[in-house]
């Protein structure tokens, strides 16, 4: 017992002789032979993560319905949860400014609006979203399209 207490003791000088500064007389180590432990822990303070769940996305807000994203002259081509598929005779462009001028009725206060045209292949991009809500519109039409193709996921 008395070496593990000399032991401790001189462990404690030596850091205090450490961080002081101040090496002058080190303690001497324990003799050959002498079995003394070492614990080592090491506590790391981490800030606490809270995971709050959230709901899903809503797209449309309370009182939107479905005929109320479908552009006034097309066909429904399909209908399936959540995604709207329709083709008009209209240009890209007369439909792209619909669907912005809705997006905006919509209150959708965050808005991309990215719209290309590349050799006449038409490929615009309509995002709306108000944090509880989110709509989002694709308007496809190729030179070799008569339809302009309308693609909306709410």
């Amino acid at each position: 017992m008395n070496g593990l207490f000399a032991a401790v003791i001189a462990f404690i000088l030596s850091a205090v002789s450490i961080l002081t500064g101040k090496m002058g007389n080190t303690p001497k180590m324990p003799a050959a032979g002498v079995n003394v432990p070492i614990e080592a822990t090491t506590e790391v303070a981490t800030p606490a993560t809270q995971l709050v769940p959230t709901a899903p996305t809503q797209v449309i807000s309370t009182g939107t319905n479905m005929n109320d994203l479908r552009y006034p002259n097309s066909t429904v081509l399909s209908q399936n949860g959540g995604t709207l598929l329709l083709s008009s005779d209209d240009s890209e462009t007369t439909i792209t400014d619909w669907y912005k001028e809705k997006i905006r009725e919509l209150g959708m206060n965050n808005k991309s609006f990215v719209t290309t045209n590349t050799n006449g292949d038409v490929l615009n991009k309509l995002v709306g979203g108000n944090g509880k809500a989110e709509v989002r519109v694709t308007i496809t039409k190729t030179t070799n399209d008569t339809l302009t193709k309308i693609e909306v996921i709410y």
